[in-house]
């Protein structure tokens, strides 16, 4: 069932956010998931390039675990509490990025499975909630076309946990991209799967798995840029200025899950 694969999941999908170096506001911005316990996390490589921006303008990126969200929760003398929307946060260093596959590993630091995080939610002496962080289950196995898919994450800078569901459209497919490499660009074609899944900003770097195991067969990327066209006799592209006007297709575009294991192994 979808809600047991969303439980499964939920512990190891993490958020980053940038804290303002002149406001010290907390600006959230990606997502991504923990797969192995050395502290790795996996996420798309467009979201490092931006944590580098940020770091290199003086800002602090950090990575967030969640605490589970709970209600009437009871610490000492005070009853009905709700938790949620709460983080520990820790930093983050980048192992590996690959812009092909637009996929990177960062390592958590510290890692919070060698150096468990305290609770950071009390009530008087009572410690509260704990964050919650695992790795979560992988499958390098091709996915089946119709099988049930979600992408869990933190999409347009929501504090909460969201996620979309549906089926993988196709495990076959694939795109085509411009890298650019000593002043040369080349085309490289690049596997993909496409699920039929609606996805936001922020929901890139987040993991898509599996509904029936929870096993997550890859990286949420991006949405497929769908091109808005002129429905009269003439056609054509619609444009402001010199740029294309498009829209979200409602097809997830997914980083096979093998493409963050060769940056590791």
């Amino acid at each position: 069932m979808l809600q047991d694969a969303i439980d499964l999941v939920r512990a190891s999908v993490v958020q980053f956010s940038v804290e303002n170096r002149n406001t010290g506001d907390n600006q959230p911005f990606g997502s991504g998931f923990i797969f192995d316990e050395s502290g790795l996390v996996a996420t798309a490589a467009h979201v490092v390039r931006q944590i580098s921006a940020w770091i290199s303008q003086g800002h602090k990126v950090t990575v967030g675990l969640a605490f589970q969200n709970l209600d009437n929760v009871e610490m000492g003398s005070v009853k009905g509490l709700t938790v949620q929307d709460c983080f520990y946060h820790v930093g983050g260093d980048v192992v590996g990025i690959d812009d092909v596959n637009d996929v990177a590993v960062l390592r958590m630091n510290p890692n919070p499975f060698e150096s468990p995080p305290p609770s950071m939610i009390r009530v008087g002496d009572e410690p509260g909630p704990m964050p919650l962080y695992k790795k979560c289950l992988l499958s390098t196995a091709r996915p089946r076309d119709g099988e049930g898919i979600a992408v869990s994450g933190y999409p347009l800078r929501s504090p909460t946990l969201i996620t979309t569901a549906g089926y993988l459209a196709s495990g076959w497919s694939s795109t085509e991209r411009r890298i650019a490499n000593d002043e040369r660009v080349r085309v490289a074609k690049v596997a993909i799967y496409l699920a039929d899944i609606n996805v936001n900003p922020g929901n890139s770097g987040g993991p898509a798995y599996r509904t029936a195991d929870a096993a997550v067969i890859g990286v949420c990327t991006a949405y497929q840029f769908a091109p808005l066209m002129y429905m009269d006799p003439r056609g054509g592209q619609v444009t402001l200025g010199e740029r294309p006007v498009g829209i979200n297709s409602g097809l997830c575009v997914v980083a096979p899950i093998e493409s963050v294991l060769a940056l590791v192994t």
